[in-house]
């Protein structure tokens, strides 16, 4: 599995914390693609389990963002939010992580999260 290439110009979503956070997610998820590679199940394990518990306090800040600034769209992308962390829950109870599968779904998912889903408050955010 190949990294992901944070692009500030590709990625940004015009507010500085939530850029910091998503940048530090990708970071995490590069760091899950090389600890996948010759790492033991439970630091893969350890590491699925950090990056969700990062990702999981980011989401809730990103709630209250959208919240704050009244984002129209708020109830919808609370979904998405709670989709990715039943399926990061569903990976962690399963008895052997199947580490290729957690990771295509996390890179898939993030990617397209930020891309597409943030992407779309971008313009709401920044003229309130």
């Amino acid at each position: 599995m190949e990294r992901v290439v944070w692009d500030e110009g590709r990625f940004s979503v015009g507010d500085a914390i939530m850029d910091s956070q998503h940048s530090s997610i990708i970071y995490m998820i590069n760091d899950l693609v090389s600890a996948t590679e010759d790492s033991a199940e439970q630091e893969v394990r350890f590491a699925l389990s950090s990056l969700n518990q990062y990702a999981v306090s980011h989401l809730l800040t990103e709630e209250e963002l959208l919240k704050d600034r009244g984002y129209p769209e708020l109830e919808s992308h609370k979904v998405l939010h709670r989709e990715y962390s039943e399926k990061i829950s569903q990976f962690m109870s399963e008895q052997i992580i199947d580490k290729g599968t957690v990771l295509t779904f996390l890179v898939n998912w993030w990617s397209q999260h930020i891309l597409v889903e943030d992407m779309a408050y971008k313009e709401f955010i920044r003229n309130k």
